[in-house]
């Protein structure tokens, strides 16, 4: 933590007067015991301490590498309150002195671990006797200050608190601003004038809902005042735009008008939309979409009025007429015009029909052009087709025809569907020869139902060719345009001559082909549903995952989908799909392998939970899947969650001794020992031979240096079970961390003799042999676990260490990069590795490896220092000063590192730097075998400093 420099009222520096509470956790040390035992060894006589601890205690203060600073006083004020409080809850009635001495200790040791939590007071923690602190605390009364503890130079700082209104005032500043902020940048980034004036309210009722302080802040008011200008400023921008954008489109329109360049509004029509989409600075604008609109619909009226007045009636005066439509109703001269142009038709109508009554039928010329000229005026046409309809007649007239295709796109684009589909029923085979034969250009029949019919119709009669050349050549907007179940016929077809159906396929769209496969039609062809299904695969793991596509193709069919879905589609999927789909398949089990591959864990879990979850639903009252529940949130580390599953379960069956083992074990994961520790021993009482619980209270015990109460869980296992192997181990476990090694080593032998196909023993045997300084038998025993444990780093590393310290340098090599391939993160094997290299003058391995320990662990103070040396050796003087300097950053009390960092400096000749490198080593060192060693160099070295 930093401190402003103004806010420092005053500083104290207290080295001399600093010295640990040891142990305070265990209680073996009070404030009274360091105290005195700093007092007898002479540490605080030089500050004139008094002896009289009760007189000093009013002058201690605690001081944590928080920062945190407490006087003696308030320290024991702390526990008194929350002991006053936890005698109200558990001991209402009663005073603490009228509590039993087992009742007493507990509440006197829960609240004093509470007061220690709340202020990080540890081992760690420096007691402080200092009258200075309490003088300066009583001579600053009119300042409000706090105290913070700067451990790295041992001094204590007087912080002035800041004003607490400021603050607030500070903190509500921020606020406003931030919020108002976002709402400003979001309207000047809409280009739109309803959102900027939305915006300007919006911003005014914020300001306005202030309170009266913060509102007649002058930074706030003043921020307050640039946003509103600022948008208000965007908005007569916005306005402008708008102004010149109705101008422009004005001016297009004027032009049309004079100059009568009515052929140029459908082009004009498609600049304006094309100009409009790409000009960001208006498309976002609603009231710019209006003009834009508008100003098209001017367009498109000016467009009607044109295309209802004939060109030979229209005059000059017209357009002016045209132009004040816009504005107001048409005026008496136009509608003149108009009822003249119905008129004009009306008659035209009356001579068409006189002509088709005089029409000679048998002439296919005259019928083909007077059918063309009647293509607008669909009664003539259809009285033109009932004379020429009748089969005979009909052959007879496209046999005699000049163009038969023409003739027949003309009636397939005037003729409803029945008409044109009986028509083409009763062509003549030779006609139908000449249709097929022929290049008829099936994208000029503009009916696309009749175009459906027109493909069945080829699909029936044309030869192979002639309907693969139409539909493989096929462009993909033309076959999306064709009937589902006119495709798959076509498809079947092409498929009986062909096996290129696919080449179809690829070229229509996911959705059309989702649809052809619910077709009877393709239902019933087996052929052709591969190759739909085929097709769609090719689509499938592109699909999003929450589309009904991917839905339907992943369910309906799965023994496809699941080889082609991806993983990543996977991940993102609703773990209820994939429920539902394992269940679809769980009789299927090469299908549920492929698809558990593809899930990841998370995701497994998930649908783990969901299935849980359902069941769960299904009968919320049932122990085992409410217990099968919490099991799983275990396995999720959400013990929290876990602990109300399993208690439910409890409130089910509160017999059942697994659901209290299993919150036990739940808060012991949470590091609530004697929370845990309870339920370990609910669950034994409701069964007495509860051994996983036994296992599990004595493994904790151990964990919290419990020894005696670790052995005796241990022991009654073993009194159950005499062949418990986890007992036997963990029993020689507890002993090794109680010191009593012979006993350990003892209780590793039965385990041995009980399984001696399981390598733990075989490791804590080793290490103890190490211990012991037997080295044959500890590599012995290392030996039997790595013939049992191949793949075991730690076993390895430590058949490296053995070898190393016999100098068998090719077997410790061989074990450390053993150890290495097991775990590549394993630091310390790369850095012994180092080391071996190094003793056999392999430098730059060396540098490699000790490289790859700092990439790996880049605290590695040891890694650190060996790679400086490494640099020194190969003349890399600033390589090897910078290195060394990086070990005493990460550790600071390295004596070695600063021995020698001393030696390069003096090999670099500056000897100063040498001195205070050497200087600290002694200080951090002074009883090592090489301090007289050092003290005489640095007597040469100040001898040489003095004569230069």
């Amino acid at each position: 933590m930093k401190l402003s420099e103004k806010n420092i009222i005053k500083e104290l520096y207290l080295k001399d007067s600093t010295f640990n509470l040891k142990s305070i956790s265990t209680g073996k040390y009070s404030v009274h015991d360091s105290y005195k035992d700093n007092l007898k060894n002479g540490f605080l006589t030089k500050i004139n301490a008094p002896e009289d601890i009760k007189n000093a205690l009013k002058d201690i203060y605690y001081a944590t590498e928080r920062g945190v600073v407490i006087n003696y006083k308030d320290f024991n004020a702390k526990i008194a309150s929350i002991r006053k409080d936890l005698m109200s809850k558990s001991f209402p009635d009663k005073d603490i002195k009228e509590l039993d001495n087992e009742d007493r200790i507990k509440i006197e040791m829960s609240s004093a671990k509470q007061v220690l939590k709340d202020l990080a007071i540890n081992e760690s923690t420096k007691l402080i006797y200092s009258p200075e602190i309490t003088l300066s605390i009583e001579e600053i009364t009119d300042i409000p200050y706090k105290l913070f503890f700067v451990i790295e130079e041992s001094k204590i700082l007087f912080e002035e608190i800041q004003d607490e209104e400021k603050l607030k005032l500070v903190k509500a500043y921020l606020e406003f601003s931030e919020k108002i902020r976002k709402i400003t940048d979001k309207a000047i980034y809409s280009n739109n004038l309803d959102d900027v004036e939305l915006s300007i309210i919006e911003i005014d009722k914020i300001y306005a809902n202030l309170e009266d302080t913060t509102k007649n802040n002058h930074d706030v008011k003043t921020f307050y005042s640039e946003q509103i200008s600022k948008l208000k400023d965007f908005a007569e921008e916005l306005k402008q735009r708008q102004i010149e954008y109705q101008s422009n489109l004005d001016l297009l329109i004027d032009r049309i008008i004079k100059e009568k360049d009515y052929k140029s509004i459908r082009e004009t029509i498609n600049n304006i939309e094309k100009d409009f989409e790409s000009n960001y600075l208006i498309n976002q604008d609603t009231k710019s979409k209006s003009i834009r609109d508008f100003s098209i619909s001017q367009l498109k009226n000016i467009g009607k009025i044109i295309a209802l007045v004939s060109l030979a009636s229209w005059e000059d005066k017209h357009f002016s007429l045209t132009e004040s439509i816009f504005k107001e109703p048409l005026d008496s001269d136009l509608i003149s015009t108009l009822k003249e142009k119905h008129n004009e038709q009306d008659l035209i109508k009356r001579q068409e029909k006189e002509e088709l009554d005089k029409l000679d039928i048998n002439d296919s010329t005259k019928v083909f052009d007077k059918l063309q000229k009647l293509s607008s005026q669909k009664d003539l046409f259809l009285q033109l087709f009932d004379k020429i309809k009748p089969e005979e007649k009909f052959n007879l007239i496209l046999e005699n025809s000049e163009n038969i295709h023409q003739f027949i796109i003309l009636l397939a684009n005037n003729l409803d569907n029945d008409s044109f589909n009986s028509l083409l029923k009763y062509i003549s085979e030779n006609n139908r020869e000449n249709i097929l034969n022929g290049s008829l250009d099936y994208k000029d029949i503009n009916n696309l139902k009749n175009r459906d019919i027109y493909y069945l119709f080829v699909t029936e009669f044309a030869l192979n060719d002639i309907v693969e050349n139409i539909f493989l050549e096929m462009e993909a907007k033309n076959l999306k345009q064709i009937d589902d179940d006119v495709l798959a016929k076509i498809i079947i077809r092409i498929s009986k001559f062909t096996y290129k159906p696919d080449e179809i396929l690829k070229k229509i769209n996911l959705a059309k082909l989702i649809i052809m496969l619910d077709l009877e039609t393709v239902k019933n062809h087996d052929y052709l549903k591969s190759a739909i299904i085929r097709t769609l695969m090719k689509w499938f793991p592109r699909l999003d995952t929450k589309s009904d596509e991917f839905k339907k193709l992943l369910f309906d069919y799965p023994e496809f989908s699941i080889y082609e879905v991806t993983k990543k589609q996977l991940k993102e999927t609703d773990p209820n799909l994939i429920l539902v789909l394992s269940e679809k398949i769980e009789k299927n089990k090469e299908l549920l392998a492929e698809l558990i591959k593809k899930l990841n864990k998370e995701k497994i879990d998930s649908v783990i939970q969901t299935k849980l979850d359902n069941d769960l639903n299904e009968s919320p009252n049932d122990f085992d899947k409410q217990y099968n529940v919490a099991m799983n949130n275990v396995v999720n580390e959400k013990y929290d969650i876990a602990i109300k599953g399993f208690k439910k379960c409890i409130s089910i069956n509160s017999e059942d001794p697994s659901a209290h083992y299993m919150i036990g074990y739940c808060y012991e994961l949470k590091n609530l020992n004697d929370i845990a520790i309870s339920f370990y021993k609910k669950a034994i009482q409701l069964k007495y031979n509860y051994i996983e619980a036994y296992l599990a209270l004595g493994m904790l015990y151990t964990k919290m240096k419990d020894h005696f109460l670790a052995t005796q869980q241990f022991k009654k296992i073993l009194k159950v079970d005499p062949n418990n192997y986890d007992a036997c181990l963990s029993l020689g476990v507890a002993y090794d961390d109680m010191g009593d090694l012979d006993q350990s080593l003892e209780y590793y032998d039965k385990a041995i003799i009980i399984d001696p196909e399981r390598s733990d023993s075989y490791i804590n045997k080793g290490i103890i042999y190490t211990i012991k300084e037997d080295a044959d038998k500890a590599l012995e025993n290392y030996i039997m676990a790595s013939e049992r444990s191949q793949g075991n780093a730690k076993v390895q590393y430590n058949l490296g260490i053995l070898y190393h310290a016999k100098k068998d340098y090719t077997a410790a090599t061989a074990h450390y990069k053993l150890s290495i391939r097991f775990d590549p993160t394993n630091a310390m094997a790369y850095n012994n590795l180092g080391l071996v290299y190094f003793s056999k003058v392999r430098v730059h391995d060396a540098i490699t490896t000790w490289e790859k320990a700092i990439e790996i662990d880049n605290q590695n103070f040891d890694a650190y220092n060996n790679l400086a040396w490494a640099y020194s050796v190969i003349g890399e003087v600033d390589k090897s000063i910078t290195t060394y300097q990086k070990t005493i950053e990460i550790n600071p009390k390295h004596a070695i590192a600063y021995m020698n960092l001393g030696t390069v400096y003096y090999k670099n000749n500056q000897i100063d730097m040498s001195i205070k490198q050497l200087e600290k080593y002694l200080d951090l060192d002074p009883n090592s075998d090489k301090a007289y060693e050092v003290i005489q160099i640095l007597k040469s070295l100040r001898d040489q400093l003095k004569k230069e």
